[in-house]
């Protein structure tokens, strides 16, 4: 029952991150800025920010804030397939069933370090409970989700790149004000594969702040 309470809280605290994100700018110093947005009525900036919050919130709920690609650009696969099964939405109190062949089909597409990722692999991979994968049936089973606080990770902008565009966020711990944020960059292509992510140092990040209603 802790373990569901956490999970939950861990879910709902990167919702809260949506309801509690400004429209801001964001110029990393070490990176050529071609253009800066996180301007929501884009339609494409809202398909951005659709890959943003599940990658951020898949990371929080795995755990692995801060490093979770390796050297070779693959991911770590739990959070890939956290953030694949949020892909195809929480809905409170509705249960969705997914064949596993295009569940894993789909994880593989997701990202360009993942070459090859079949049943055998999701079967080795630990669900935190997000979802349950049933085997005999061969089928994904993902559950309602439910709400919380605590750390959050907030979109602040993108920059478009030759191969895409990169995402910019923030996360912080609203428990821990006094901390310092933990800025990241998400690399990601056109066809929107998840390419890399790394860390951008806070002295290396100047953001504007514009609030309106």
């Amino acid at each position: 029952m802790k373990k569901s309470k956490n999970l939950k809280g861990k879910i709902g605290a990167v919702m809260l991150s949506l309801v509690l994100a400004l429209t801001m700018v964001v110029t990393p110093s070490m990176f050529t800025t071609k253009s800066v947005s996180a301007d929501e009525e884009n339609t494409e900036n809202v398909k951005s920010q659709k890959i943003f919050d599940n990658w951020t919130m898949a990371a929080q709920i795995a755990d692995k804030t801060t490093n979770y690609f390796d050297a070779d650009g693959t991911p770590d696969l739990q959070t890939a397939v956290f953030y694949t099964e949020l892909q195809y939405g929480i809905k409170p109190n509705t249960n969705e069933e997914i064949k596993a062949e295009d569940f894993c089909k789909k994880v593989k597409d997701n990202f360009t370090g993942i070459k090859s990722f079949t049943e055998a692999d999701l079967a080795k991979i630990n669900p935190l409970g997000m979802y349950t994968y049933d085997q005999e049936n061969h089928k994904i089973i993902i559950p309602g989700g439910g709400a919380g606080s605590g750390l959050i990770c907030t979109f602040i902008g993108q920059n478009e790149v030759n191969f895409g565009n990169v995402k910019y966020g923030k996360w912080k711990d609203l428990a821990v004000p006094s901390e310092e944020p933990y800025y990241i960059a998400l690399d990601v292509k056109d066809n929107g594969q998840i390419k890399a992510y790394r860390e951008i140092k806070s002295e290396d990040v100047s953001v504007d702040v514009d609030i309106y209603r």
